[in-house]
């Protein structure tokens, strides 16, 4: 009865708190979110962009991942390379307005691939986690963005999500 009653209780964990898959087989990629965040496919230049639920009536940030594709066929590089140039982009664009937290390398799908995160220190700060992979010329970026004080509340979902991301 004990197996059973544990193979119960993942049913109903993954019932109440699963995740739901989504697939964009024209761009070549998958991911898993929480069944209670929102989605919108090709927006704002994102191939696809998952909402956290608001938290309140007056929540005027809805923290976010969204799933980019960037092209470097005129540009080609190794992974390594590409993660280089984008954080150097990155202070040199933003110089003090950026603080980098991490910027390692990691596996993205199973490939290898890139993890930065950062604190933009703008008028609304804000921590942004960006993971890179790449498959032939194309870069895949999977980005969460979030006010800095509530990165920490989403980042176990995020890091779900993150993991389940594959490059198809």
């Amino acid at each position: 009865t004990g197996a059973l009653l544990t193979a119960l209780g993942i049913l109903f964990y993954f019932q109440q708190f699963g995740l739901k898959k989504y697939t964009d087989r024209d761009a070549g990629f998958s991911i898993r979110f929480p069944k209670d965040w929102a989605y919108a496919s090709h927006k704002d230049g994102a191939l696809a962009v998952f909402y956290t639920p608001a938290e309140s009536d007056y929540d005027q940030f809805v923290e976010n991942v969204n799933v980019t594709i960037h092209d470097i066929s005129r540009n080609p590089m190794a992974m390594r390379d590409y993660a280089a140039t984008a954080v150097k982009q990155m202070e040199t664009v933003l110089g003090q307005q950026i603080e980098i937290i991490e910027s390692v390398e990691t596996y993205v799908g199973g490939k290898k691939g890139h993890r930065f995160v950062f604190v933009g220190k703008g008028e609304i700060p804000m921590k942004i986690m960006i993971i890179s992979g790449m498959k032939g010329e194309e870069v895949y970026q999977v980005t969460y963005t979030a006010l800095l004080e509530s990165f920490d509340f989403y980042l176990g979902a995020v890091e779900k999500m993150m993991n389940s991301f594959r490059i198809l």
